[in-house]
């Protein structure tokens, strides 16, 4: 149970991590649109869907941790 607690955990730090690429990504987009209101708007998709993702990874990584400390 708590090989399987550790993994979950690393695969949802990997998740943060992507998330926190995203907002990256999104950024660059929102410099490239140059004003073009659907690529800016597209670019702040990407950057509140990857804040949204890291939040969740974030919630998630507290909770495996919690139940792993408590599991022993």
């Amino acid at each position: 149970m708590l090989i399987a607690l550790a993994v979950a955990d690393i695969l949802l730090r990997v998740g943060g991590v992507i998330a926190f690429g995203y907002v990256i990504w999104g950024g660059i987009q929102y410099v490239i649109s140059r004003g073009e209101p659907d690529k800016t708007r597209q670019a702040q998709e990407t950057i509140m869907n990857a804040v949204i993702g890291m939040i969740i990874a974030i919630f998630a990584t507290a909770i495996v941790t919690f139940i792993g400390n408590s599991l022993g």
